[in-house]
């Protein structure tokens, strides 16, 4: 009887053991293959940590406040500058990678190597705006999300595109003005 509790414990612990080695990993993020779904466009969890009488709209007022706030989180030194470190802290947190759209190099347009108040706020406002925040009731929560066929049908039309200077066998520069650098499908 012994022996059968024991042999029987063992296959248990056996099976558990296999089913636990052999389960895949967690996949992270949409499969390759994903048709459809919604994603974040630039600065959108951002923007929707701005609505704070929970309209489900981010108004001018909101916007203004919540720049304000965000620069200051940002602003881990108080210097009144963001630092490299300190925006990609920041994004990290507030846009959900240190690598999330808008990056460095399109909010420090003087080539500082800092990023000051004013060209925080200009280029998330810009951003704003492409979203439709000054043409009326503010930006709707649901206007911040894209549908990814959208984006990739507008990734394959740039794809498209003609080439760069004649002959450079580059393609051309899209999105290079400071208001086309929101997204690829605006």
């Amino acid at each position: 009887m012994k022996t059968i509790s024991t042999l029987a414990l063992a296959v248990l612990l056996a099976n558990a053991l296999t089913a636990c080695t052999s389960s895949k990993p967690e996949r992270r993020g949409p499969p390759p293959n994903m048709q459809s779904g919604l994603v974040l466009k630039p600065a959108g969890l951002l923007f929707a940590s701005f609505d704070t009488d929970q309209s489900y709209s981010v108004s001018q007022t909101e916007l203004s406040s919540g720049l304000d706030r965000a620069f200051d989180r940002a602003d881990d030194d108080g210097s009144g500058q963001l630092s490299l470190i300190e925006y990609q802290d920041w994004a990290a947190m507030a846009l959900g990678a240190p690598s999330a759209t808008p990056g460095w190099m399109q909010l420090d347009r003087d080539g500082t190597k800092s990023i000051d108040p004013i060209e925080f706020r200009s280029r998330f406002e810009r951003i704003a705006q492409s979203y439709g925040l000054f043409d009326g009731g503010g930006i709707q929560l649901a206007d911040l999300t894209s549908d990814i066929r959208d984006m990739r049908n507008a990734a394959r039309s740039s794809s498209n595109r003609s080439t760069g200077p004649r002959g450079s066998g580059r393609p051309s520069r899209i999105g290079t003005s400071e208001d086309e650098m929101v997204t690829a499908e605006h």
